[in-house]
Formats: structure tokens, sequence, C-alpha cells
């Protein structure tokens, strides 16, 4: 693809608010965008994150009410994703060994010295030393996902917005009394919506200049 249709989707994309309820993506299109989230990078190959897509009207309206940002996408949205954390994220933890012997296959010398760079990297660089700032980091990952997403969907011509304006707790607890999350496991970060627009934008998108936002040095 031309580099020039890539900028000209990222110009494209809005933040919609209301979608066209007479269109669905399709399972082949959102089964692309799911994997796209799926092969995005975060930090150690620690993937700690969980992408819930809400598409029960019920647990739909139970979440419009913890979430005054989002009321509209919720009611509209073809499809509605909510990303969640592990709050397991010590390197002894059960999700630490999941992924390490699990996924990556590694052996017990290979196990020693990841925990060892990833204590060192937790304690001495990034100062993770509490529950809230191991809950940041985590989230910052899953915004590089939703992030991907997103732009994957503006080429594909697909709509979306992405939400911060929810209650995290009482968020946590519609999906754990529902037997989606355990909540003393998972926290919410961030959620999205995609779909279609029902309008365009009356205005043409306004950013800052090139020059103001990029130094090179």
């Amino acid at each position: 693809m031309e580099s020039s249709k890539i900028l000209d989707s990222a110009i494209w994309r809005i933040a919609v608010k209301t979608f066209d309820t007479g269109r669905k993506i399709s399972k082949t299109d959102f089964a692309t965008l799911l994997d796209i989230a799926r092969y995005s990078p975060s930090s150690f190959g620690l993937e700690p994150w969980k992408i819930i897509v809400v598409q029960d009207e019920k647990i739909r309206s139970k979440i419009a009410e913890c979430a005054t940002g989002a009321q509209r996408q919720l009611e509209t949205a073809s499809h509605f994703v909510v990303f969640t954390v592990t709050t397991d994220l010590e390197p002894t933890s059960d999700y630490f060994k999941h992924i390490c012997f699990d996924i990556k296959k590694m052996n017990a010398d290979a196990y020693s010295e990841f925990i060892s760079k990833f204590a060192a990297f937790q304690k001495e660089k990034t100062d993770l030393t509490d529950f809230r700032k191991r809950i940041d980091w985590a989230g910052k990952q899953a915004y590089i996902v939703l992030g991907n997403m997103m732009l994957a969907a503006s080429i594909m011509g697909i709509d979306s917005c992405p939400i911060e304006g929810f209650f995290p707790s009482l968020v946590e607890s519609v999906l754990h009394e529902n037997g989606i999350i355990d909540s003393k496991k998972e926290h919410i970060v961030v959620m999205g919506a995609f779909g279609y627009r029902q309008n365009d934008p009356e205005h043409s998108k306004i950013r800052r200049s090139f020059d103001e936002v990029v130094c090179f040095i």
C-alpha cells in the first residue's frame, strides 16, 4: 500500500459518537482487527491485556449506566471492546510463568534469566513497585493495541472511537457479576467502539503543524 493511502486513512479517521445501526462489520473484517491486536507489541512480550468483545445488549446497557462517555457508542456500535490488564505481574506469578513456559516455551535457565531482567526493570528502571504503577504500565501496553486496531480499521474503511469516559470499578463489577472477568486479577483500562459513521463530519480535521509537533536533532 502506498504511504499516501495510509496517511489518507489516518486523516479520514474520526472519533465517532453515533454509529449507523444499519451497518455491521463482517466477521472476517473484525477477526482481522482482533488478529492485528493480538500481534501488537508489548514490553518484554508479556501481552498483559485481554480484549472483551461485548455484543450482548443487556450487558452493554449495564455498562452504559457506568460509562457516561460511551452511552451512544454502546447503543449503536457494531462491535464494542473492553480492554483489561492483568494485575498478576510479579516475576514469579502464575501469569508470568504461563507466558514464559506455555507461550514462550522457555527452559528453566531462560526463565531464570528472564525474570531476573524483568525484576531489575521493574524495580530500577520503571519503579513498578506498587499496584497503581503496575496497572498504569500495563495499561500503556493496551493503548498500543487499541491504536493499532484503530489505524487498521481506518485503512479498512471502518470507523472507531477510543473511550475513557467510564468508572472502571463499576464496569468491572458488571463484568465480574456476569462471570466475564475476575476483578481481583483483572483491571479495565480503556474501551473502544467500532462500526460505520452515521454522518460525515461537518469540518475537516484540524491539527498542529508538522514543525510544531516534530523536532529533529
